[in-house]
């Protein structure tokens, strides 16, 4: 057992956590659990990677309907809401795979976890998705991840722009941490961590990639002698 702190509850501690209404906060919760799921994953040089699947959309649209609901939140202004969101970060490019999350110890046996929202493989981007504009507490559990996962994070948010929303995006670099130990501390909880989660899921993908010519060469260099 080791003490793990999550990177939203450090940025709490640090910055403003942005207010808002119940409905809303469901509403938030229940979006970005569905668009992890739901979201397209296409090759960024295929034209059509900006277009959702209208079938998929179909689905979201259907899942999303009967989430409302079943939260008792569901109205056809706040559905229509979701899915503009849906359109405006598939238009984008804000998509991906969910991933668990990644540990790395701080300090004293405290480890950090970082989840974000999804990571594509093709462009070797993490993104995390926020359904406001993009704040101090946004960009600060950002940058927690980046330095985590040791690697850049996509931070993006969404603007109300009329009647459609604007996606905004801001990349974070990896960046030395310098929080006290002891705010790390104060929300951490004991858990089991499972030592193949130290390994960043970009990691892994790079790992499984299939091997390029020179590669293949070489091997059958090395096998012949």
């Amino acid at each position: 057992m080791v003490l793990v702190a999550k990177a939203s509850d450090i940025a709490k501690k640090i910055a403003i956590h942005p207010k808002g209404t119940i409905v809303g906060v469901i509403f938030g919760k229940i979006f970005e659990q569905l668009y992890n799921s739901k979201n397209q994953v296409t090759n960024p040089t295929d034209p059509r990677s900006r277009y959702p699947d209208p079938f998929i959309l179909r689905i979201f649209t259907y899942d999303l309907k009967n989430l409302l609901e079943l939260h008792n939140i569901y109205s056809v202004d706040l559905l229509r809401e979701g899915v503009k969101m849906y359109i405006a970060l598939h238009r984008e490019g804000v998509t991906g795979i969910g991933v668990p999350p990644t540990f790395r110890k701080y300090a004293d046996e405290i480890y950090i976890a970082a989840q974000p929202d999804l990571y594509n493989p093709y462009l070797d981007e993490y993104f995390e998705i926020k359904i406001y504009p993009i704040d101090e507490y946004s960009k600060t559990q950002a940058k927690i991840f980046a330095w985590v996962l040791d690697h850049r994070v996509v931070l993006v948010g969404l603007r109300k722009d009329g009647n459609d929303y604007k996606v905004e995006t801001m990349v974070i670099e990896p960046k030395p941490l310098n929080i006290d130990p002891e705010i790390v501390r104060s929300v951490a909880r004991e858990q089991p961590i499972d030592p193949g989660r130290c390994i960043p899921p970009h990691r892994l993908f790079r790992h499984n990639r299939p091997d390029d010519e020179d590669m293949i060469r070489a091997r059958r260099v090395a096998l012949e002698v």
